[in-house]
């Protein structure tokens, strides 16, 4: 009989099979095409909420990410990617035609020229007040790689100071 610990890591493996696989699936038969229409386009009005993620991982999943978050915000969220100098440019390039919405910024935490984004550095950027000093609105969005907005986003929630999972 297998163990717990066993069943628990291969449901995790399983998990994250799916997540990966759904995003793929979404990102090549629907977001890729709807990014191509949108990308030569402008706000129409001034962009007033903040997305952000930090991810040092420039793949298809970032991508999902951001353009599921572009479409579930309806091109209401500016969106930054902060990351390290070695994903800088793979992460311009890859949002180039989303200037308008995506703004890429090479993290600078303490001075550090980090390689890699960790659970401890992640932390201890989120808890920096000169982080939050940088961000161009009041009501910003933090999102990560895994996870998923699945309906349009309701913007009645920016009028509480906190909401989260």
């Amino acid at each position: 009989m297998a163990s717990d610990a066993w069943l628990l890591q291969n449901l995790k493996k399983y998990r994250e099979y799916i997540f990966r696989s759904h995003a793929k699936h979404i990102l090549s038969e629907y977001l890729e095409d709807w990014i191509k229409k949108i990308s030569p386009l402008s706000p129409i009005e001034p962009i007033k909420y903040t997305g952000i993620i930090i991810e040092d991982r420039p793949d298809e999943l970032i991508k999902f990410s951001i353009y599921n978050t572009l479409l579930m915000s309806r091109l209401r969220v500016k969106i930054i990617i902060f990351t390290t100098q070695d994903s800088l440019i793979q992460m311009q390039e890859m949002f180039f035609n989303l200037k308008d919405w995506v703004k890429v910024i090479k993290l600078n935490y303490k001075n550090m020229n980090l390689k890699k984004i960790n659970t401890n550095i992640y932390n201890k950027i989120l808890k920096s007040n000169l982080f939050w000093e940088i961000l161009p609105t009041e009501n910003i969005i933090v999102f990560q790689t895994d996870s998923l907005f699945i309906e349009p986003i309701d913007y009645s929630m920016f009028k509480y100071d906190y909401i989260g999972a």
